[in-house]
């Protein structure tokens, strides 16, 4: 598994549809950051138990994959 920081281009997307390549490909692990306290997004869990529903401006974020990716970008 790999650790990341990831940039803020994603901002104001919903995590699925941010990081929907890594997730068809099976790829993503999970993503996380902190906004007042820990949040997640894990494509594995049932809505509901995601506490990452929006990537907001100015909070950083670390995504962890299952495999290396090289020059990730979000989709437009």
């Amino acid at each position: 598994s790999y650790w990341g920081p990831v940039d803020e281009n994603g901002v104001g997307m919903a995590p699925v549809d941010a990081f929907v390549d890594l997730i068809v490909d099976d790829n993503l692990d999970a993503v996380t950051g902190y906004e007042g306290g820990y949040i997640l997004f894990n494509p594995e869990l049932p809505p509901h138990l995601n506490t990452m529903t929006v990537m907001n401006p100015n909070l950083g974020y670390f995504i962890k994959v299952y495999n290396q990716v090289d020059n990730f970008t979000y989709p437009t």
